[in-house]
């Protein structure tokens, strides 16, 4: 659909809705959508106040793919869970279609808050440019503050003790009275990193005696499909008469000061878990939306921070002792200057630019076997030259496809953002991780758990598929599309395998087939 410039933007109630860059904002602040929900609203906003039928949005929201009234109804109840009060605006007509309430805005303001005083507008000129960069962070932390946090986070991957500090930043800035930072090995049953400011050991342990209700909670939160990327926020999704009677906010969060609590998940494989989980104390309020946005800002560093953490397993590194340890890993290790031209190799990544099937290092060049790869650790390479605040997303789990097949990930971490990055190996400016790629490494192969699923358990081909795909990390959105079913029948033959594997929540299924492969191949 063509847009003209004057309709690139649209805006309702709190809500602005970009469709040059794809971004929704409320308040100022940026909110995670998903692609088909944002096509959705897109949809809506171009035909606001006329009724439209079920086929035309199935046929612009999913355009040739064949998919049932199921995935409708599921992104319409996915886009009124965003929009919250908002979403009464979208109205549901028995057998006519959908209407959605709107009258064009003549400016694109943010409502002012209850003060009086409206919210820092965001910019949003295309993700990646100075000048977007430069106002999501101005909106929610000074940028020489963004960047310190940042560099110490960074910091961490090379000398783990540092995980204190970081946190003591990350709730200093999110004006929270205590944040915990966990990364579980779930098929060794191995906890690689558990650092905590603000509880205390007598808090950890009350806190652990809670862990079945909090597991509980989290497990509801999965099963609803929500994504990755969005935290979960006590306050938002828990009930008044729940909270009054909960015994893990009545005997350990309250006696504390505590009123809110914010889970931001970093890592959720079936080998691993990774969470940050910060708190709010009494004196500061419940969470808002500037620490909802300063948690999805800091959310791609602290994901690849923790994720490099994860292949150095948690290892010091020291530069008198840098090549003993790097040639101690699993994971292949270029460090690079500016250019992607190698300045160092451990003796795995030796190996894999010598057979050349995932990377090579022709004339001194990092590059990948694809040209999309190559492109994508080049520009990861140069923006952590120039500026890690800037990274987000780039350069974390790149897919490295083999000429002959199989597949590896690169994950790049900037060296230049601090002394201790930079005493490595000072013309270096990236360090690039190479190895298997997430959720599942190669001893934990999608065959080997399916012969296991359907011989010990019984589970015919189609809800062996399902066990897998559900337990790969994604909503369950996505996985109804992909497998061509509707969510109904989804979670029938999800309530299926659970009664067939003993176990009650996904999070059993994932730790089942951890423990699978763990147990079928060894350490």
């Amino acid at each position: 659909m063509a847009v003209s410039p004057e309709e690139n933007r649209f805006s309702f109630g709190a809500f602005v809705l970009d469709l040059q860059t794809g971004l929704l904002a409320r308040d100022g602040f940026v909110v995670p959508i998903r692609p088909k929900t944002f096509t959705l609203l897109m949809h809506l906003l171009h035909n606001p106040n006329r009724v439209i039928s079920k086929d035309e949005l199935i046929a612009a929201v999913w355009e040739r793919a064949v998919v049932t009234d199921d995935a409708l109804t599921q992104t319409v109840r996915d886009l009124r869970r965003i929009l919250g009060d908002e979403g009464a605006r979208l109205q549901s007509l028995p057998k006519r279609g959908y209407v959605f309430a709107h009258e064009p805005a003549k400016d694109n303001g943010a409502k002012p808050g209850l003060d009086g005083r409206h919210p820092p507008s965001v910019d949003l000129s295309p993700p990646g440019s100075a000048s977007h960069a430069a106002s999501i962070h101005a909106a929610l932390l000074p940028p020489a503050d963004l960047s310190r946090i940042i560099g110490v986070i960074y910091d961490c991957t090379l000398d783990p003790t540092r995980w204190e500090t970081a946190l003591s930043e990350i709730a200093a800035v999110m004006d929270a009275e205590s944040a915990i930072l966990s990364l579980n090995d779930l098929s060794r049953h191995r906890v690689i990193i558990h650092k905590n400011v603000g509880w205390g050991e007598e808090g950890i342990a009350e806190r652990q005696k809670h862990m079945p209700e909090i597991h509980a909670r989290l497990g509801e939160w999965f099963a609803t499909g929500a994504p990755l990327d969005e935290p979960y926020v006590a306050s938002r999704r828990l009930p008044p008469s729940y909270l009054d009677s909960s015994p893990y906010v009545q005997t350990c969060l309250k006696p504390r000061g505590i009123v809110d609590i914010l889970h931001q998940f970093l890592i959720y494989t079936p080998t691993h878990l990774s969470e940050l989980v910060i708190s709010r104390h009494l004196r500061h309020g419940p969470i808002t939306h500037r620490e909802i946005g300063i948690s999805a800002l800091l959310l791609p560093h602290l994901r690849r921070a923790v994720t490099i953490t994860n292949v150095l397993d948690a290892r010091s590194v020291e530069r008198l002792r840098l090549a003993e340890t790097l040639d101690l890993l699993h994971y292949g290790v270029v460090l690079t200057n500016s250019d992607g031209r190698i300045l160092h190799t451990n003796a795995r990544a030796k190996r894999m630019l010598d057979e050349g099937r995932f990377v090579t290092g022709r004339s001194g060049l990092l590059a990948a076997a694809t040209t999309r790869a190559s492109q994508e650790l080049a520009r990861a390479i140069r923006i952590a030259a120039r500026d890690e605040a800037a990274l987000d997303g780039a350069g974390l789990s790149v897919r490295l496809a083999g000429e002959s097949g199989g597949e590896l990930a690169a994950h790049v971490l900037p060296l230049n953002g601090s002394d201790l990055r930079i005493s490595l190996e000072p013309a270096a400016v990236a360090a690039v991780f190479i190895g298997a790629p997430p959720p599942l490494d190669p001893v934990h192969s999608k065959g080997t758990l399916e012969k296991f699923l359907r011989e010990r358990f019984g589970l015919s081909k189609a809800e062996t598929d399902i066990a897998l795909e559900v337990a790969s990390g994604d909503d369950r959105a996505m996985v109804a599309d992909r497998l061509g079913v509707s969510a109904a029948a989804l979670r029938n033959d999800l309530g299926r395998i659970f009664l067939k594997t003993g176990v009650r929540h996904l999070s059993g299924l994932v730790r089942l087939l951890a423990d699978a492969g763990h147990n079928q191949h060894g350490p």
